[in-house]
């Protein structure tokens, strides 16, 4: 036999295979994993609305208890939006039947729909989701600006600040939105698409990569991708992998303790620094949240670069372990700690004395509070009385007349005047000026009494005048 037989043989056997495969397995694989995805999505979603409802309560009491003024409940809305969306969402596109009995390329087209839908949801998650809450925060904190300094260069410099602290969080959302798009959903479509392509050609010369992506779907069902709920990132975030040791928790935790006790230590007092820096417990917090924020991105960045140098291998564990537990106690923490710490810069600014007589109780008792602060770190006593045609409409006297016998203020407690007489003087040179009895714009010489001279030098001394010396000019 020569070679040209063997081949003829060869060609002869070969005719005769057939490639068969079980379109039940093919099905029941498909119908699997869209399964395991709806149910993904569905609780995606019944936690997103979920948390969204529950937000509005919480919100409207911290609002209440907090004092905080209107434009902080337009959070309130862009909740009911996020939660009427995702709603309306499902209603819209609600999860179909995977019982058997449908032809295998309607699961797949099925599948299709519903990636192709979610991949157009983290798309555009700016605009639905994020955007409504940056409004609101943006509006609040500007809001709280102006009310702070009374100012529009306040109101953009707090908007500015804390608007550039919410974008940075939020683009880091819409990051790893946009990470789960790419390297989960588009290569799941990309599959399913070529699956229907080779399901409705049908041709043999398909069919092995037919069987091929087949296995894929199957295991896509039981592994990491999307739709999953099993032991393993898949290639996701994954808070084991940003601190899988205790020494990622210290290197977090050390710094962020650290930066609030040393700023608590030397924090610069409400009465002696403008009064944007807040109080000691406003500067400590906004410390520790920077140091906190900077470690844990840190992290979360040299992360993600050794998964990008170096993709792994091994399975990690969804549910955060201990340590990331550690951490992520922190990431609950370190909001409310900022919520109460805003409070704090809110209060001390004192109501603003422009109408006093349409303050109500807790106004009044808002500014009685800061001046008993105010004493108990600055002053021995403080002394206040605002009068308005006449008629005493607010008083109050804090403080001791004498500190060491414990002799406690009154409104009778006689102070020495100091240099409260230059405006005394400046009053009552006005009130002559006015009498025509002196000129505020006439040399000060000729008004000294006989043997008082100024200085004639300069020489420009003997010109003087009244005005300047009542203006600090001279």
């Amino acid at each position: 036999m020569n070679l040209e037989h063997y081949k003829e043989v060869w060609q002869s056997e070969a005719s005769d295979v057939r490639i068969t495969f079980d379109t039940e397995k093919i099905e029941k694989a498909v119908r699997q994993s869209q399964t395991a995805f709806q149910d993904m999505i569905f609780w995606r979603d019944v936690r997103e609305v979920g948390v969204s409802l529950l937000m509005i309560p919480l919100w409207i009491v911290l609002g209440v208890t907090l004092k905080m003024p209107w434009s902080w409940y337009l959070t309130v809305p862009a909740c009911l939006w996020i939660a009427g969306f995702m709603l309306v969402d499902r209603r819209l596109h609600p999860k179909g039947s995977s019982d058997a009995g449908e032809p295998l390329v309607f699961y797949a087209r099925k599948s299709l729909a519903d990636v192709e839908h979610q991949i157009w949801l983290l798309r555009n998650v700016f605009w639905w989701y994020l955007l409504p809450f940056s409004i609101s925060l943006l509006a609040f904190f500007v809001h709280v600006g102006w009310d702070t300094t009374g100012h529009w260069i306040g109101a953009i410099l707090v908007g500015g600040v804390m608007g550039t602290i919410v974008y940075k969080m939020y683009q880091a959302v819409d990051r790893l939105n946009q990470k789960a798009v790419v390297e989960q959903l588009e290569p799941r479509r990309d599959r399913i698409t070529r699956l229907i392509a080779h399901l409705e050609s049908d041709t043999e010369s398909d069919r092995d990569e037919m069987l091929y992506l087949a296995e894929e779907i199957a295991q896509s069902a039981t592994d990491g991708s999307p739709g999953s709920r099993h032991q393993s990132d898949g290639g996701a975030f994954n808070w084991n992998r940003v601190i899988p040791t205790w020494w990622e928790v210290a290197y977090v935790y050390v710094p962020t303790i650290l930066a609030g006790v040393c700023v608590w230590l030397i924090a610069i007092p409400p009465h002696i620094g403008p009064v944007f820096l807040g109080t000691t417990f406003f500067q400590s917090t906004i410390a520790a949240v920077i140091a906190f924020e900077v470690t844990l991105f840190r992290l979360i960045y040299l992360s993600h670069r050794r998964q990008k140098e170096s993709p792994p291998t091994d399975l990690v564990p969804v549910r955060p372990k201990t340590p990331a537990l550690f951490v992520l106690l922190l990431v609950v923490v370190m909001p409310i700690l900022a919520l109460l710490a805003l409070r704090s810069f809110i209060s001390i600014r004192g109501p603003s004395l422009e109408d006093i007589s349409a303050f109500s109780d807790s106004d009044v008792e808002h500014l009685d509070d800061w001046l008993i602060r105010l004493s108990e770190s600055s002053y021995p006593s403080l002394g206040t009385v605002v009068v308005r045609d006449g008629e005493v409409i607010y008083q109050s006297v804090t403080g001791f007349a004498d500190k060491e016998s414990g002799r406690v203020a009154s409104a009778d407690t006689p102070y020495h005047v100091a240099s409260v007489t230059k405006v005394f003087m400046a009053t009552l040179a006005v009130i002559l000026d006015e009498q025509g009895l002196v000129g505020l714009d006439e040399p000060v010489v000729k008004y000294l009494p006989a043997g008082v001279q100024l200085s004639t030098t300069p020489a420009k001394g003997r010109l003087i005048t009244l005005r300047q010396l009542a203006s600090h000019t001279s």
